[in-house]
């Protein structure tokens, strides 16, 4: 597995900026390796989407094979993430501007996600006030300020996210956790 994987193109982009796709991108940051049904099974897409997601993002070197298994006299694939980080650097376009089809999506997903978790399943969870945490604040920096602010959040983030990157036991849940800092207006 390649340490870091930038992605730059408007063809890669678009290869993510597909809600499926980033949300197996997602799955298989959770989880070391799956199989197409773990896969389906885990993000609720149907075979065909996830087979035909796999495929595209597989060819954009997003993720690769790491193992084969024979179930049933059929070859099971299992899939992994090609690298431990993707980095974003959009290219400019014709009018020198960055692509945001990426960050759309990206909020998409986010968006589905905390819709979906906010439902509450029982009482229990009402009572035990399973939430979802969000902070929303305006604050007013120069540019410089912007940027310290940005690379503090972004060094605390990995300091004390680090430990809980990979899965060690099944009793751990996903959790998403966003950082956005953006000028508004």
């Amino acid at each position: 597995m390649d340490d870091v994987k930038i992605i730059s193109s408007e063809e890669d982009i678009k290869v993510l900026a597909d809600v499926n796709r980033f949300a197996i991108m997602d799955i298989l940051a959770t989880y070391e390796a799956l199989s197409t049904n773990e896969i389906a099974e885990k993000t609720g897409l149907t075979y065909s989407k996830v087979s035909y997601s796999l495929k595209k993002l597989e060819e954009a070197g997003f993720i690769k094979v790491v193992d084969t298994k024979i179930k049933f006299g059929i070859v099971e694939k299992y899939y992994a993430l090609a690298a431990k980080e993707f980095k974003i650097v959009p290219a400019k376009d014709d009018n020198e501007h960055y692509s945001n089809l990426l960050d759309e999506i990206i909020l998409k997903s986010i968006t589905k996600e905390y819709l979906k978790s906010n439902q509450f399943n029982d009482k229990d969870d009402k009572k035990d006030n399973k939430r979802n945490n969000i902070y929303l604040g305006n604050v007013y920096l120069t540019d410089e300020e912007y940027v310290q602010i940005r690379e503090k959040i972004n060094a605390y983030f990995n300091e004390i996210l680090g430990p809980y990157r990979q899965r060690v036991s099944e009793e751990q849940k996903p959790y998403t956790i966003t950082n956005i800092l953006f000028i508004r207006g």
